[in-house]
């Protein structure tokens, strides 16, 4: 073989080996390829979750629906709620409503809160604030300047209701959703908060026969003071009779309602 045919060969030899190795620079670049392409398109495939699946409400039903469908979980609708019903979006899309006869919870400075009708026992100017009622309402502590606040007052959407009583009234003793007003050994002013929180209802509590007498008299003698007509009348029902050996002994109660 000549010397030209052995240089021929190898130049043969050479191209041949690149070829094979450009195939398999091909072959690689194809298959790392194909696996970043699988890569991204399993990601795609696969979003995270943006619900936080521990929140039990959203404020509009859109958010509560969102919630409800991706964490499979019953979601409130904040916003619809009112004392008596909440308003929920199931994990199947359907919405339910709870209704109660009783108010459940009350707005407490934007925030649901349970009733709570405790009477707090350090007044501000006077006046008690009840801890969590369906409407805002204070009752006068009694005691010195008591004459010139109101019994009771209620407050809702901007109205004011307030409740007057027309004799002096002593510093009351809270015990809970009551205060009471010694206003004699026999006779007294109970106040209790409604159970619902709308409201508070008085009574008085007169222990004998003279006591009904005596605050008939204390009555007439401040609607006169006042200059105002007619005379005072108090509604009598007897609530308890009890019997002590032979002597019988009476308790009335008396609901006061605008005897002045």
């Amino acid at each position: 073989m000549s010397r030209r045919d052995v240089r021929s060969r190898a130049r043969r030899v050479r191209s041949a080996r690149i070829t094979q190795w450009t195939a398999v620079a091909v072959a690689v670049g194809v298959v790392l390829t194909g696996g970043v392409a699988v890569l991204v398109q399993q990601q795609a495939e696969s979003p995270q979750s943006i619900a936080d699946c521990d929140r039990t409400y959203a404020e509009t039903p859109e958010e509560a629906g969102a919630i409800a469908s991706e964490c499979g979980i019953d979601v409130e609708v904040r916003g619809e709620r009112t004392p008596w019903e909440v308003t929920y979006v199931t994990a199947d899309g359907r919405g339910r409503v709870d209704a109660t006869i009783m108010p459940s919870a009350t707005n407490v400075n934007g925030s649901w809160e349970p009733l709570n009708n405790t009477i707090f026992a350090e007044a501000a100017d006077g006046m008690l604030d009840v801890a969590a009622p369906l409407y805002d309402m204070s009752l006068t502590s009694g005691g010195e300047g008591a004459e010139s606040r109101p019994l009771g007052v209620i407050e809702h959407d901007g109205h004011r209701l307030e409740m007057w009583f027309p004799l002096d009234l002593p510093e009351g003793e809270v015990d809970g959703d009551q205060i009471t007003y010694q206003l004699r050994s026999d006779v007294r002013l109970t106040t209790t908060i409604r159970e619902d929180g709308s409201g508070f209802v008085p009574v008085l509590v007169l222990d004998s026969p003279s006591a009904a007498d005596w605050l008939e008299e204390e009555l007439s003698q401040a609607r006169q003071a006042k200059g105002l007509p007619g005379s005072s009348r108090i509604a009598i029902r007897p609530s308890h009779r009890a019997w002590c050996g032979n002597s019988r002994a009476w308790r009335r109660s008396a609901i006061w309602m605008a005897v002045m």
